[in-house]
């Protein structure tokens, strides 16, 4: 979604223009494809900033169906690591197929964002997977109740009560859970967090192990 309204000046331009303007249905496979190179180009000035360098990679779940592309994205993602290159990945929105959540034979899910961050720190057998979110983690109820309080450890079985969605993606915070999750019974991570996106230094508090947002420990693993 995000990258869909990154749309190239002229092309924005083009759709905005006329008396029907209104009634315009953006296609968004196209929107995607017009997006990508704004996006990009965004990316690489933030973190240019930082001196650090990055690349970009595009999946479909088709890509998890093969053995042999599974091997090929692995090893790439491995030497990107090894050169300090931070990789952007997101489904390539324009010429996906999928409709549904795609599952493995293992019950590994592709939906969404969270879902294809499980399945990328399982092909890098990642320490810890870091999920970001609106808000600082899972809550006893909706975070708009006054009387809810953060669950700074997560334990299978334990009931939640979910909030609204987020108006960009698809999956909100039952899907963060369904990943983190995943992780821990499919893929062996040792720790997955789900953490707010918006606080200051959330990721780096949580890699110098301070306590921020959500722990999903792999020793509470429902296996």
């Amino acid at each position: 979604m995000f990258k869909q309204a990154l749309l190239t000046l002229p092309l924005a331009g083009f759709l905005g223009n006329g008396p029907n303007r209104e009634q315009t249905e953006l296609p968004p496979r196209a929107c995607a494809a017009a997006g990508q190179s704004g996006m990009m180009s965004l990316y690489d000035d933030m973190f240019s900033q930082k001196g650090v360098a990055i690349s970009q990679i595009l999946l479909t779940e088709n890509d998890f169906r093969n053995p042999q592309v599974r091997k090929h994205l692995q090893d790439t993602l491995n030497v990107l690591l090894k050169w300090n290159v931070v990789p952007i990945i997101n489904e390539n929105d324009v010429i996906t197929t999928r409709t549904t959540p795609y599952r493995d034979e293992g019950g590994a899910i592709f939906w969404d964002n969270d879902s294809l961050a499980a399945l990328i720190a399982a092909e890098v057998k990642a320490d810890i997977l870091i999920l970001l979110s609106d808000v600082e983690g899972i809550y006893t109820c909706s975070p708009d109740d006054p009387q809810a309080q953060l669950i700074t450890s997560y334990k299978p079985g334990m009931e939640i009560v979910f909030g609204s969605k987020s108006r960009i993606g698809r999956g909100g915070m039952e899907a963060k859970i369904e990943a983190a999750v995943k992780c821990m019974d499919h893929f062996d991570i040792p720790a997955v967090i789900i953490a707010s996106g918006y606080k200051r230094h959330s990721i780096i508090n949580i890699i110098e192990g301070k306590r921020v947002g959500t722990l999903f420990p792999l020793c509470h693993s429902s296996k």
